[in-house]
């Protein structure tokens, strides 16, 4: 299928419009939501193989080896994919200009990214000394290398339909992609070498299939060349954008790392479980609204009616995020029971504290519009890294006392300065009406709700509380049921369509 017209359009026959609603937001993101959804009941199917086949420690390591490989791609594509948004949408103005940066940006990446793991894999001892305190395989890191290249190319298709808000392609095939995955690793469970080492294997395997599947799509809309003066646009909102993605990465992951020069790779495992539990949270909402989110706000630059859209937006993004949160935290006890077979029921106050750090991270996500628009990346970036710095020194106190929980407070610490800095920052360049009448009561009582909560174990009794809390978001905002009631007519819809966007 062609995608042209991406700026202002919605997918239809391979002509894409109306981008500017509210709508078309909803609708991708839904559609996003609605395949990591997907995604992440296959990565619930799986957490119990990993932790009742994996010892503790390599459940841990596990995390640790796929949050490694994150950053050495960061770090080596130099934030490139990051600037797809700018050169797609402000920098090429046609489907023939767009095509040729598509092309430019595989040649760059794949040699880079080659060397790159080949760096990793001649210096994997000292790289595994460093990860894992000297207790883990040099093995695991060795292959490794081999993940970060093959990731690195069958991850690129995906983020050009991300880019191009091609949603239903993205959603599809990033829901395949999940599934082979799960297949290497139960046929893996299959041959009874289910060891850590082996999964990495497995997942190569598995990110070939999804290269060889992706690429001829992929190539069907990108002219490969070498003119790599046409990557400018995104080197020039991609390089602003790198320290501020490296200084998140390093608030994310810093308590992880630091767990097992203080407590040991066991104590990683528990922290890791809460993390799989809370994660679900940023799967619902935060990834697919996020990959909605940056498209489409920077197609509204132009509409003076801008800041009241993003003020309506980031109201419904604080209901939803703190619905989400209740409804885990009510179910908590029953998901660790059933993931952890019982050896995670330490977890759970991690699960606690993470899950309030991505409602923190997400409603920083809504006040971000202005920075971007505004062009104040390289302040934000500083935000970022001091917002690091932070989460590190709280590390550096917390997990000698709480260990794992404490590795958890320190990350929703992290969280809370950047929102409270960023909203600031954006408030002075780009200033936006919030509506705090809603937001204020729906914060208030998802806190009385969340608290209220640790005194029951029933889980009934728990579930009441959030049934309070929606029937106080209905009360703040009565569109909101006839509103879902619509985006899921839409959304039913465009899945029905998905076929013809494949095809």
């Amino acid at each position: 299928m062609r995608i042209c017209a991406y700026q202002h359009g919605e997918e239809s026959e391979g002509v894409v419009k109306n981008t500017g609603t509210l709508r078309f937001l909803a609708s991708n993101a839904s559609l996003y939501m609605t395949a990591t959804v997907i995604q992440s009941a296959i990565s619930f199917i799986l957490i119990p193989l990993y932790a009742r086949n994996l010892p503790k420690a390599e459940f841990g390591a596990m995390d640790q080896i796929a949050q490694f490989i994150v950053v050495v791609q960061l770090l080596g594509t130099v934030g490139l994919p990051m600037g797809m948004v700018r050169g797609f949408y402000l920098a090429a103005r046609d489907e023939h200009a767009r095509r040729r940066m598509s092309g430019a940006l595989f040649n760059f990446i794949f040699p880079v990214m080659s060397m790159v793991s080949l760096g990793v894999y001649l210096f994997a001892k000292p790289l595994s000394n460093i990860i894992f305190a000297g207790m883990g395989k040099v093995e695991w890191v060795q292959w490794s290398a081999g993940l970060i290249v093959i990731s690195s190319l069958s991850g690129l298709p995906l983020s050009v339909f991300r880019t191009l808000q091609a949603s239903r392609m993205f959603a599809w095939w990033s829901v395949v992609s999940s599934l082979l995955v799960a297949a290497a690793v139960a046929g893996l469970l299959l041959t009874k070498h289910f060891t850590l080492t082996n999964l990495i294997i497995a997942n190569c395997a598995a990110n070939v299939v999804v290269m060889a599947m992706l690429f001829p799509r992929f190539f069907k809309y990108s002219i490969l060349n070498f003119k790599f003066k046409l990557l400018r646009p995104m080197f020039a909102f991609g390089i602003p954008l790198l320290p501020n993605s490296a200084a998140r990465k390093v608030l994310e992951v810093a308590g992880r790392y630091l767990l097992p020069h203080f407590c040991g790779l066991t104590e990683v495992g528990t922290f890791v479980m809460g993390l799989k539990i809370a994660t679900i949270l940023e799967s619902m909402l935060l990834s697919p609204f996020s990959n909605a989110w940056m498209p489409y706000f920077y197609s509204q630059s132009d509409n003076p009616n801008a800041p009241a859209l993003f003020a309506r937006i980031s109201g419904l993004a604080v209901m939803a995020l703190c619905l989400t949160m209740l409804v885990i935290e009510a179910i908590k006890p029953l998901l660790l029971s059933l993931l952890g077979g019982g050896r995670f029921a330490d977890s759970g106050p991690v699960v606690s504290a993470l899950l309030l750090g991505f409602v923190i991270n997400g409603i920083q996500y809504t006040v971000s519009p202005g920075i971007h628009l505004t062009k104040q990346l390289v302040k934000e970036a500083s935000l970022m890294a001091v917002s690091a710095v932070v989460c590190i020194a709280l590390n550096a106190v917390l997990i000698p006392r709480l260990q794992s929980v404490g590795a958890a407070l320190a990350q929703t610490g992290g969280y809370c300065f950047y929102l409270c800095s960023t909203f600031l920052l954006s408030q002075y360049y780009y200033p936006v009406q919030y509506p705090w009448k809603k937001i204020g009561p729906a914060v208030a009582t998802a806190s009385f709700c969340w608290l209220a909560m640790g005194h029951f174990d029933n889980i009934g009794l728990r579930g009441l509380f959030v049934g309070i809390y929606a029937a106080v978001c209905i009360r703040l905002d009565p569109t909101l049921p006839g509103s879902a009631m619509t985006l899921l007519i839409h959304l039913r819809n465009k899945i029905t369509g998905m076929r013809m966007a494949i095809s």
